[in-house]
Formats: structure tokens, C-alpha cells, sequence
């Protein structure tokens, strides 16, 4: 394999992670949304090691959403 095939198997592969990330950032996303809308809340708690650390709104929802799509290409 040539140095130049080597960069372009890298870069293939740094493409998939992104859009393999992207995907799942969507999933969590609508899993978690579909829990907010279910229990009719509008944030969840962001618990690290047993702590609050923060909360996560619809609106934070909302921008992720629209900065995956953008990463993706997706605009209108």
C-alpha cells in the first residue's frame, strides 16, 4: 500500500466515524426525547458519579439536532 492509498484509507475511515457518531448522537437524542415527551418533561438531570453536574433541556435537543444535520451536510 502506498503512502497516498494509506491517507486516502484514513480519511475514508475518519468519515464513517463522523458519520457514525452523527448517528448515534441522533439516536440518543431521540431516545431521550421520546422519554422527555412521554414523562411530559422538559429536561432531564446529567448525573456524573452520582452528582448533578447539569441538565439537559428541549432546546439543547433542538440545536443538537441541527448541528448534526449541518455536519452532515443537511442544510437548507
Amino acid at each position: 500500500m502506498t503512502t497516498q492509498d494509506s491517507q486516502k484509507s484514513n480519511t475514508a475511515l475518519i468519515i464513517i466515524l463522523a458519520i457514525l457518531g452523527a448517528v448515534a448522537v441522533l439516536l440518543i437524542g431521540v431516545l431521550l426525547g421520546n422519554l422527555m415527551r412521554e414523562s411530559r418533561v422538559a429536561c432531564l438531570p446529567v448525573v456524573r458519579d452520582g452528582k448533578l453536574v447539569g441538565i439537559v433541556t428541549e432546546a439543547d435537543f433542538i440545536q443538537l439536532t441541527i448541528r448534526v444535520l449541518e455536519s452532515l451536510g443537511c442544510q437548507d
